[in-house]
């Protein structure tokens, strides 16, 4: 089934119609996303299609379109480079580099070696964001990939602040330095320490 990519569209440089695309498997699913594998007809150029699932308006979307411009923005390879978003009925369509395994959660890295490498990746990504000012927020497996099937590059994905936008009533998982104070940077961190 091609993907519906145009209803309203922000892009950096592709600009592909949505009967260029087609989805050629699911990467993972879970209440707040849904990934999925994409390749385009004619080049087979493989790209990954995240579906951030919520109601949303005109005004989540307008706040969504700010968070984009900064998501472009980022340019690191352990950060999941995002090239298009769109607007669609059942949430917010995120067309990004390709991912090829699911990510981290449920998993368990038991050689210290590949663990620790991983580590230093993510904190290379979070050093790379925070160097800009911008806190990721939402540090966990779920938003740890791994961007072939063995381990090797890791890459983070930062969707800004849209899923509380998306979901707001939800409760998120806040870690300390979050709700005691300001200090989200360092919230990362702790984050970051749970998932290892």
């Amino acid at each position: 089934n091609p993907t519906k990519l145009h209803l309203k569209m922000l892009s950096t440089t592709l600009l592909l119609k949505s009967t260029e695309l087609e989805k050629t498997g699911l990467i993972e699913k879970d209440e707040e996303v849904t990934l999925y594998k994409i390749r385009h007809r004619a080049s087979g150029q493989l790209y990954t299609l995240t579906v951030l699932h919520g109601s949303h308006n005109e005004s989540i979307w307008r706040n969504f379109r700010q968070e984009f411009g900064i998501i472009q923005g980022l340019d690191h390879p352990n950060v999941l480079k995002c090239y298009e978003i769109s607007a669609q009925n059942d949430g917010i369509h995120v067309l990004s580099e390709s991912i090829a395994s699911k990510s981290l959660r449920g998993s368990h890295i038991a050689d210290e070696c590949s663990l620790s490498d991983l580590t230093r990746q993510v904190l290379e990504a979070l050093y790379h964001l925070h160097q800009r000012k911008i806190v990721h927020g939402e540090i966990r497996p779920s938003r740890i990939f791994l961007a072939s099937t063995k381990l090797g590059c890791v890459k983070i994905v930062y969707f800004g602040r849209i899923l509380q936008l998306l979901r707001p009533s939800e409760e998120r998982h806040l870690h300390p330095e979050r709700t005691n104070s300001l200090d989200g940077f360092a919230g990362d961190l702790w984050s970051l320490g749970l998932c290892i």
